[in-house]
Parts: structure tokens; C-alpha cells; sequence
């Protein structure tokens, strides 16, 4: 496996916030949640600049729409697209990937924690020192406006 194929799977699975279990019973979904949020982070591992942006916009209707874009030594990589819909259950926005085209099967649920300008991905203490080792921020989507 490449280095940049490495870089890539830990930005995606930083970006979902590897929580990978079912959430709890969906609420309405309060007005201030849909929007655009954003994370960006930069830096370099083992001798490698690398820079990450992905864009979550989270629409009224209980779907979502995520655009990874990263770039690795140098070279952008491929953009990649996840859709999904998502549920609100206490402070928490869970979001759920749809099966692509080819019926691959999604990676499951991930849950985020409703701050009042950002969703913070909840991430498990192995995930955090993989993360923090290869110099990337933990996922923080900072909002940037309404849909």
C-alpha cells in the first residue's frame, strides 16, 4: 500500500469520525443544524506535506452531502463524494452512507457532537493517536452557512 493510499484512508476515516455504531432514536431536526460546515488541516508526516478539505452540508430534508479533498507529497488526489441521510437524537447529528452505485456496502453510522458553530466527530482513543501521530487534527466541521 502506497504512503499516499495511508494518508488517504486515515483522512477519510478522521473526516467520518470511525464511530461506527447505531445511533439512538432520531429527533426533529432542529433549524440551526443544516448548513455547511467545513474542516481544513495541513501538515506533513514522515517527510510528506499533506492538506485535507472537506465540505459536510447537511440539508432540511435529513440527507447529506460530503466532498473529501486531499493532497498528499504534492499531488491531489482524487475528490471523493459520500451521500447519505442523517438523524438528530440529543447533541448528537448521526450521519449514515448511502450504498453507492455498485452496491458497496456503506461504513455504517457516524456521530457528531452539535456544538454551536461546529460538529466535533467523536473518535475513539485509538483513532485520536493515530491521528495526533501522523499530525492531523481531530474532525472539526466549523459551520459556514445555511442551505
Amino acid at each position: 500500500m502506497s504512503l499516499n493510499r495511508i494518508f488517504v484512508a486515515i483522512a477519510a476515516a478522521g473526516c467520518l469520525a470511525l464511530a461506527c455504531s447505531r445511533g439512538p432514536r432520531p429527533e426533529p431536526i432542529p433549524e440551526a443544524v443544516p448548513g455547511t460546515y467545513a474542516y481544513d488541516a495541513a501538515g506533513s508526516a514522515l517527510g510528506k506535506a499533506w492538506q485535507i478539505g472537506a465540505s459536510l452540508n447537511l440539508k432540511p430534508d435529513g440527507t447529506f452531502e460530503l466532498t473529501l479533498d486531499k493532497m498528499v507529497g504534492g499531488e491531489k488526489e482524487p475528490t471523493e463524494r459520500t451521500s447519505g441521510t442523517y438523524t438528530v437524537s440529543g447533541d448528537k447529528v448521526w450521519v449514515t452512507e448511502s450504498k453507492d452505485a455498485g452496491g458497496i456496502r456503506a461504513r455504517g453510522s457516524h456521530s457528531l457532537v452539535i456544538r454551536p458553530d461546529s460538529l466535533v466527530g467523536e473518535i475513539g482513543w485509538k483513532d485520536h493517536l493515530v491521528l495526533r501521530g501522523m499530525g492531523i487534527p481531530d474532525p472539526v466541521f466549523v459551520k459556514r452557512g445555511q442551505t
